[in-house]
């Protein structure tokens, strides 16, 4: 493996940890909203779930969360 591919698998790595945080963290904040989450089927639910989060914000806000523009701004 040259150097551009190990820098390549590096970023991709880190993008895909930095999706799997903030999923999470959409998670726990909707559980914290009274919104049942099942982690099971996180991965399958991933979008209604951040439609939550995103409705619940602007409501809560008047703007869509912190964690719905880095779950859009993730590359993966």
């Amino acid at each position: 493996m040259n150097e551009l591919q190990a820098v390549l698998v590096g970023v991709t790595l880190l993008s895909a940890a930095w999706m799997v945080a903030t999923m999470i963290r959409i998670q726990e904040f909707l559980r914290g909203r009274g919104r049942r989450v099942n982690p099971l089927l996180l991965r399958v639910m991933i979008f209604n779930y951040l439609s939550d989060y995103r409705r619940i914000t602007m409501q809560e806000l008047g703007r869509p969360g912190i964690l719905y523009r880095q779950f859009e701004a993730a590359p993966c």
